[in-house]
Formats: C-alpha cells, structure tokens, sequence
C-alpha cells in the first residue's frame, strides 16, 4: 500500500516537470525593445554679428546669427535692443533655410551710444528645451557722432574773438579750435584752442599776419569727433 502512493507521487512530480520544460522551451524567443531617446537638453555652439570690429552708428544694419544643430526658436539681444527674433526660413536675412543657422538684422536707432556691448543669444528646441545663453566673442559698439555747433568770429584791433552755438552730445569731452591757411580745415592742422567745458563758448586770439581760416570740432569721450562751419580773418 505504501509503495502505490510512492509510485503515483513520482509519476505525478515527473509529468509536473515535464510539463513546465515543455512550456519554457516552447516559449517565442525574447523580442529586444526598440532604443528610445529622451530630448532632454539644447545648445548654441556659437553667436555672432557682422560687420565685426567695426563702430556703428544710427542707420546702419547689424547682421545677428546663431549656430545651432537642432530646430528650434532662436532670439538675440543687447543692451537696448529688446529681443530680436531669428529665423531659418531662407526669408529676409536668412539666405539658406534649415540649415540650423538662424539669422536676424537689427537697424540702429538715433542717439544710441554702446561701448563693450555683450550680444546674448537664446534657444529653445522644438522639444521645449532652453539652450543655456551663449554671449558674442566679440563686444559691440556704436556710437552717435556728435552735432556740430556753429562758428563765429570778430576782429577788431588785431584780436580775433570766437564764439560758437552750445554742443547737445550728451557725452561731450572736449572742443578744439583749428587754424589753417587753407580753406580745408581739418583737426590734423595747428591747435589753437582746447576747452573741456562746454559752457565755455568763446575765445581770443591774435592771429598771425595774412589769411587764416578756422574751424572748431566738438568731439565725444570716444574720441568721435565732427567739424563746424569755416571762418576766415584776414590781418
């Protein structure tokens, strides 16, 4: 009796192994699971504007681009210009469309003055991504030429008196008085006078014996500098 039920538990604990070894061995073999890559960060590999090393002034156009390797939206800015889009559409500034450069112009206003000026640019992935900011390696300049003031003059008794009309550059530094004995007059000619008020409007001089002409430039603290009208003495 003893020996039946030993019999029919190792008949029953053999078809049990059986069955579970059929069932691994028949399984499919394991699929791999396709790769999947999570967009998770964006850059700018460069920022730059064009014409370099140069000063600009009101009414000129600065070229702006940004390098970049994805599709996204792109903008750039400095110092009093707001935010200036990019695009990468072939259209306007940009001459080739996705070629992962994305470009933008930016027209000069008046009275704009930057000296040093850092262009940063910005960029977001067509994923949401912000790209961290990226600055210019070069700095930025533009300046507003100084309004010239007007020249007069007196003589009388050999003494010629010079005033001149009040300077409205707001980064005013000096004004310097020329004589030549030529019309052309130009601040590479003979120093007469060098003030760095500009409440101080008026000068005397005793001219030397013939015919001089004169001219007064009002120039900036960045040494730009532009000419007033001529004025002639004869002694």
């Amino acid at each position: 009796m003893k020996m039946k039920k030993i019999f029919i538990i190792t008949i029953l604990l053999s078809t049990l192994f059986f069955s579970c070894e059929r069932y691994i061995d028949s399984r499919d073999p394991v699929r791999s699971l396709p790769e999947i890559t999570i967009d998770t960060e964006a850059s700018i590999d460069s920022v730059r504007f064009s014409p370099s090393g140069i000063t600009f002034e009101p009414g000129d156009t600065i070229r702006l681009a940004l390098y970049t390797s994805e599709v996204g939206t792109a903008r750039i800015s400095f110092t009093g210009s707001g935010n200036i889009t990019l695009v990468d559409n072939g259209l306007g500034y940009d001459d080739i469309a996705d070629d992962f450069i994305y470009k933008g112009g930016y027209v000069v206003p008046a009275n704009t003055n930057l000296y040093n000026g850092l262009v940063s640019g910005f960029f977001t992935d067509k994923a949401g991504n912000n790209a961290p900011a990226v600055t210019s390696y070069d700095f930025l300049y533009i300046n507003t030429p100084p309004s010239p003031v007007e020249l007069f003059v007196s003589f009388l008794s050999g003494t010629a008196t010079f005033s001149w009309t009040p300077s409205t550059t707001a980064d005013f530094e000096s004004f310097r008085l020329y004589r030549s004995n030529s019309t052309s007059v130009s601040d590479s000619d003979q120093l007469i006078y060098y003030g760095t008020s500009s409440g101080t409007r008026s000068f005397e001089y005793d001219p030397p014996t013939g015919t001089s002409y004169f001219r007064i430039y009002v120039v900036d603290q960045h040494g730009v500098s532009v000419g007033s009208n001529t004025v002639q003495i004869i002694n």
